[in-house]
């Protein structure tokens, strides 16, 4: 029995020590861990501080002014351009028939500086002159036939629709004279 005891006895103290070694040996690498850490840091702080040192240092180019030639050309780079482009159209397509005054001469208001021919203007002034006479015609013709629609519809001739449709007719012959 005596032997059990000290057994038994004798565990207790190697689990103790075992503990002791074990939070020894953590504490130990919790502190080598911690001490790597510190290392890093205070070496990228000072990497750091010298980097700012250096960058700090303003860097002047000097240059020596020498006589030149004259033959050197300055060339900058970019472009003039306007604001605003307007473009200019003329208002009527045409030729110059005759010209009365040269460029640079002194002219007064009102005074004729050019004739200009239009043949294109005047085929479309004739064309809408030529259109104007038809529906003018054709205008003509639907007042006399509306009237005389009206006159029938009085004595019950025609329908009430087909005057109404030769009243309509006039109204859109009267437009397109207009």
């Amino acid at each position: 029995m005596s032997q059990q005891n000290e057994t038994t006895r004798g565990s207790p103290n190697r689990t103790a020590r075992w503990m002791r070694r074990a939070i020894l040996f953590l504490l130990f690498l919790g502190a080598i861990i911690i001490a790597n850490g510190v290392l890093v840091r205070q070496n990228a702080s000072s990497e750091i501080q010298t980097w700012s040192a250096e960058q700090a240092i303003p860097v002047v180019t000097v240059v020596h002014p020498a006589a030149s030639n004259g033959d050197n050309a300055l060339t900058l780079p970019g472009n003039l351009q306007a604001y605003y482009a307007a473009p200019i159209y003329a208002r009527v397509p045409g030729y110059v028939k005759a010209w009365t005054k040269d460029i640079g001469a002194h002219v007064r208001q009102g005074e004729l500086l050019a004739e200009i021919d239009t043949p294109e203007v005047d085929q479309q002034i004739a064309q809408a002159r030529a259109d104007l006479a038809n529906a003018e015609a054709a205008h003509k013709q639907s007042a006399s036939t509306a009237g005389r629609w009206a006159n029938l519809l009085k004595i019950g001739a025609v329908s009430q629709q087909d005057a109404e449709e030769k009243a309509s007719d006039l109204e859109v012959k009267n437009a397109l004279v207009n």
